[in-house]
């Protein structure tokens, strides 16, 4: 007959063993929270005190309106967010700033830095005039002197302020046409753009002959465009309406 050993059920009662005991929820894990939110509760009201309300607003190289809407904020709490708003509120308002940044000086001062916008050309769309700045960025203002430099869409695309609407590198482009061009001694009207940004038409007036149009490439030199519509100009006295250079090597003349 065979016998297994049966190991015996170790005894339960008698045991040492005892459940652990539930701690109560730790406050410390809140801590940083709370800690933060005592350091702000504290900063608001410090900042609402008498000593901490704007007492002077300074304005650097800011038109009279906004000097004006500056001076509103005096009394204000220096930590308040209606300076934030008051900035936003005048960037919308104004799209001729490009920049208008402000520091709060401790206990009761705002110096503000404005930065307008230059006009580089006036960009003509839908009988409707706006200026344009290095980036190409359209604003419209009022300006005692006008950009020389006039662009003519001819597809009338609309555009509004805030719109970029040509690219740095291409608007330098378009004014070193108009430069190589005035060298020349040609005297230019107007820019104009149809069917690519790359392909300009310039409005060219000529002592003692009829104005005529000039097309350019901007994939091409310049300067070799330049050179060979003064050279046909000089030699074709029967050109009344326009010279093509937009085809390398080739000039094609009406």
């Amino acid at each position: 007959m065979n016998r297994r050993l049966v190991r015996p059920t170790p005894k339960l009662f008698g045991t040492s063993y005892q459940p652990p005991i539930e701690k109560p929820p730790s406050w410390r894990p809140w801590r940083p929270v709370l800690i933060m939110i005592a350091v702000v509760a504290g900063v608001t009201l410090i900042g609402h005190l008498p000593m901490f309300q704007l007492k002077t607003v300074e304005i650097k190289s800011a038109q009279s309106e906004i000097q004006t809407e500056a001076t509103k904020l005096i009394g204000q709490p220096i930590f308040s967010s209606s300076i934030g708003r008051w900035i936003s509120e005048t960037r919308s308002k104004n799209p001729q700033i490009a920049s208008l940044t402000c520091q709060r000086g401790l206990p009761d001062s705002l110096k503000c830095q404005v930065i307008y916008r230059h006009a580089q050309a006036t960009w003509r769309s839908h009988n409707q005039d706006v200026y344009i700045d290095e980036a190409g960025y359209v604003f419209t203002a009022d300006l005692t002197d006008n950009p020389a430099l006039i662009i003519e869409d001819l597809t009338n695309s609309p555009v509004v302020s805030g719109q970029v609407v040509i690219s740095s590198d291409l608007l330098g482009q378009y004014q070193r046409l108009v430069q190589m061009l005035q060298d020349e001694g040609f005297q230019i009207k107007s820019l104009f753009i149809s069917e690519s940004l790359f392909q300009v038409g310039a409005r060219i007036e000529l002592p003692d002959r009829p104005a005529l149009v000039g097309l350019f490439t901007m994939t091409s030199p310049l300067s070799s465009q330049v050179k060979a519509l003064k050279k046909v100009i000089d030699t074709k006295s029967d050109i009344t309406e326009r010279v093509d250079l937009r085809v390398s090597g080739y000039v094609y003349y009406k």
